[in-house]
């Protein structure tokens, strides 16, 4: 009945569904290979080659100097894939000499990885995988790697080692997690001289490392000790380690240090102060060169780049444009000891580009740009607005608003109110196609940074989480509020749109406030959080305590949680049109809380007089037969969002 229903509201939007998808299918990124990057004796690059007529990305290498290639990896070639347009790889990791290539991949969007290995010496890749691993490390002799295994929740709890002499039944187990709040990842610092075992919680972290030399049998060493409300992530430099923490009651992180001498664990007390980032900076990643030291931070809201050069005891900044809105992310910059990285860079109107910095001559160059097909883009033709939004609580809410240029405030623009507000991330601005689509017929989007991501800092998502959650909620509301207020559109022209931990605050904030919109887009939204979170077997139960709390364990959480929660607060009101999506095979978000609260809506959403009925209820349900949570693929998702476009046009034409 819900595909029936649903496909009665393609019939009637199939014209603008049509429409949109010429423009975002007629402008696709042109398939050539990457600018190739010097790593040992190789270069190495992406490039792309067709199964079924179809383009997929390969990795291939080349020795420096030299013209002829050799195939890194290829997923065509992997002998448990079926279809490359269908799977992913997660991860892989090259041994020191570069001979051999471990990867994990993903064969149909489930989130159930593989563990496979490339031997490029001989050129053939091992037919036998391992199932339900997450990370995976090598050790230096490249003769074992280490690798996280999964438990029946999915959850990466243990480290093994394997060697690739001996059948996987003999992998030995070095850790085992045994909260079930934490999750474990592997990783290795930059200089390649030690894996760390990292065990985090939503809010917490402790650090463990291993030689990858073996010299002491791959002992396990703790470096850093679980803190309620304190993270951690380490990397190395010769004679010391260092920390990207928020330890010692610190709001944001900063870069703390101590000698690497293995002999006792040193407590966070007695680290001492590396770098600090200034006021009103946030730190998102971090590239520890042998000479450099590559922060990617935001300055009030901007993206940026701060290098400190550890030679002069001095740092630089790269800022792009004092208007810049986008998002900048680290290229692979394999080398520790190389004297240049590269970064790139997407926004609303750039599909993607790459910058080399030349770390000595503190000058970036650009290399590398998207280029597509199709209709130009003239970004001349759009703005960007920062507006500051009172809060009901007296807090400034950030709100980003993209536009066609010259934008009357007549309430008359059709606008897309888009929010998340959870688990401390931010709204990212890179390329969107089907954003830029939209803006190219008129549609505003707004960008609400509310409580709960982490666009202010780790200050902002905190409060916003546990007793603090219902925060998210009112700061879309103030946001939405702002937009009418201010006279940038109408209720009858505004769409809410958000999905999983965003689609359980469109959810809540229609049951309150269902008069501020027109129609919503909710995508598997987690709609039942007090059922989800009263089951302790499912997937993500305890984990997300810490973010949302335990409702079985603490009466005030429960009661909180009661009055936000989407499926308990439905009631007999005029709600907006909606189109929802859910998976079935959805790990993250169940199913069934999905189906149930639909079931609810169906059952107490009332249609105003004259409304037109585009379907049953004026409630699309898309429901995904064989995908996870993301979706199957990248093609099968693009046209879900069209889809969405196609939808709102319709609703609000």
């Amino acid at each position: 009945e819900e595909n029936q229903n649903f496909e009665d509201l393609m019939r009637k939007i199939e014209p603008n569904y049509q429409k949109y998808r010429r423009v975002v299918y007629g402008r696709q990124i042109q398939s050539k290979p990457s600018v190739p990057e010097k790593y040992g004796e190789y270069e190495y690059y992406s490039a792309f080659r067709e199964f079924n007529r179809i383009a997929y990305e390969v990795t291939m290498r080349r020795k420096i100097g030299r013209t002829k290639t050799q195939s890194v990896f290829d997923l065509a070639r992997v002998p448990i894939v079926k279809d490359p347009h269908r799977s992913f790889v997660e991860k892989f990791k090259l041994t020191d000499d570069h001979t051999k290539l471990a990867y994990t991949i993903d064969l149909d969007g489930s989130e159930i990885f593989y563990l496979g290995v490339h031997n490029l010496a001989k050129g053939y890749y091992y037919k036998d995988h391992i199932p339900n691993c997450g990370t995976v490390e090598w050790a230096k002799d490249g003769k074992s790697f280490f690798y996280t295994e999964v438990d029946e929740k999915r959850r990466p709890y243990k480290v093994k080692q394997h060697y690739l002499s001996d059948y996987v039944d003999d992998d030995k187990t070095l850790y085992v997690e045994e909260d079930e709040r934490f999750v474990v990842e592997l990783s290795q610092t930059k200089d390649t001289e030690f894996i760390t075992i990292n065990s985090n919680s939503r809010n917490s972290s402790e650090v463990r490392v291993i030689d990858r030399s073996g010299k002491d049998g791959y002992k396990i060493h703790q470096v850093s000790q679980r803190e309620k409300d304190v993270k951690c992530y380490l990397e190395h430099l010769p004679g010391k380690f260092i920390f990207v923490t928020n330890t010692g009651g610190s709001n944001e992180f900063r870069i703390m240090k101590i000698d690497d001498s293995l002999e006792k664990l040193v407590p966070a007390s007695e680290w001492k102060p590396f770098w600090y980032p200034e006021c009103n900076q946030v730190i998102d990643e971090v590239d520890v060169l042998k000479n450099h030291i590559v922060f990617y931070t935001r300055k009030n809201g901007t993206a940026c780049l701060e290098i400190l050069d550890r030679k002069e005891d001095t740092t630089f900044q790269i800022n792009l444009d004092d208007d810049f809105i986008g998002k900048i992310t680290p290229g692979v910059n394999a080398s520790f000891d190389q004297s240049s990285v590269r970064f790139h860079v997407s926004t609303p109107f750039d599909m993607g580009s790459t910058f080399e910095l030349d770390l000595q001559g503190r000058k970036s160059t650009l290399i590398d740009s998207e280029e597509h097909s199709g209709q130009p883009i003239d970004k001349s033709k759009f703005e960007v607005r920062r507006v500051s939004v009172a809060a009901h609580d007296g807090e400034e809410i950030p709100m980003t608003i993209i536009s066609s240029k010259g934008l009357k405030k007549d309430r008359k623009n059709r606008v897309i109110l888009k929010g998340y507000g959870a688990y401390g991330i931010s709204e990212n601005f890179e390329f969107n196609p089907v954003h830029l689509a939209a803006l190219e017929n008129d549609w505003v989007i707004a960008f609400s940074h509310i409580r709960g991501g982490q666009e202010k800092g780790s200050r902002w998502h905190r409060e916003a989480t546990k007793m603090g959650k219902h925060l998210s909620f009112r700061d879309y509301i103030s946001c939405a509020e702002y937009l009418v207020a201010r006279r940038y559109s109408h209720p009858s022209l505004m769409a809410a749109v958000g999905g999983s931990a965003g689609g359980l605050l469109v959810a809540s904030v229609i049951n309150e406030r269902p008069d501020l919109f027109k129609a919503a887009v909710i995508n598997v939204p987690f709609t039942d959080p007090l059922n989800t979170l009263a089951d302790k077997t499912l997937a993500l139960t305890i984990p997300d305590f810490d973010e949302f709390g335990d409702p079985m364990e603490d009466k005030d959480i429960y009661h909180q949680m009661l009055s936000y929660s989407p499926y308990e607060n439905v009631t007999s009101q005029h709600y907006p049109h909606l189109f929802v999506t859910a998976a079935v095979n959805d790990t993250r978000v169940p199913f069934w809380g999905v189906q149930k609260w639909v079931m609810k809506m169906r059952k107490y959403n009332k249609i105003r007089k004259n409304e037109p009925i585009l379907c049953k209820d004026n409630l699309a349900f898309k429901i995904d037969q064989s995908g996870g949570h993301f979706g199957d693929n990248e093609g099968e998702y693009l046209d879900e969002k069209i889809m969405e476009l196609a939808f709102l046009d319709k609703v609000i034409p």
